[in-house]
């Protein structure tokens, strides 16, 4: 890219097929002529907002995982509680352990 500018100027990278749409909007910008200020600012910002955007994300992630373990407990608990509940029966047992409901 950097090649075809210096050999045909700015307006070269409105030709070039770019797949990235990040880089497709920064190339987009400099064939339009911005202000490389504004160019920058504004490349940053949607930066940002993608990372704030995948953090999100992540957290739900997390939530989930922190969150197993508890409802891992809730499993055996209840299990435990239709174990013993069916004690008078031995035959009742085995299938309580296995965890039919």
């Amino acid at each position: 890219m950097a090649r075809q500018v210096r050999r045909e100027g700015p307006l070269a990278l409105d030709n070039l097929e770019i797949d990235h749409p990040f880089l497709k909007k920064g190339a987009q910008y400099v064939a339009d002529g911005y202000d490389p200020v504004f160019i920058k600012e504004s490349l940053e910002l949607e930066r940002d907002q993608n990372i704030k955007h995948l953090e999100q994300g992540q957290c739900i992630y997390k939530a989930i995982g922190d969150s197993a373990p508890a409802f891992g407990m809730i499993g055996t608990l209840v299990g435990l509680v239709q174990l013993l509940s069916n004690m008078d029966d031995p035959s009742t047992i085995g299938p309580a352990m296995a965890g039919r409901f």
